[in-house]
């Protein structure tokens, strides 16, 4: 049977994996674990926004470090995760097991 593992429609939507039917624009479909990789020597990042402000949102990889951090409203690091599983929320850097700094007062967990 001829079972092709990329589509892409007539109007432009996108789909890799096994399906019939693409419905959103960029989709990944698979019978059972789905998986996709975004590999980079340094950072991987994948950007949230719309046709004004490409960066709204983020997810970044520092693959030098070890860390990842959540962007929110064009500002990076609202939360940041450190190579030992540490948790920053509003900073980019951990002291203990969960760190929040609300208006620039720490408070340690």
């Amino acid at each position: 049977a001829n079972n092709p593992r990329m589509r892409l429609n007539a109007v432009g939507l996108f789909g890799i994996g096994n399906l019939t039917t693409v419905t959103e624009l960029l989709q990944v479909e698979t019978g059972s674990n789905t998986a996709v990789s975004i590999l980079s020597g340094t950072n991987s990042s994948l950007f949230f926004g719309n046709a004004g402000n490409h960066f709204s949102g983020s997810i970044r990889y520092d693959n030098i470090n070890s860390t990842m951090s959540f962007g929110t409203n064009s500002t990076s690091d609202r939360i940041f995760i450190d190579p030992p599983g540490r948790v920053a929320i509003g900073n980019n850097f951990t002291v203990s097991e969960l760190d929040v700094y609300a208006y620039k007062v720490p408070v340690y967990f």
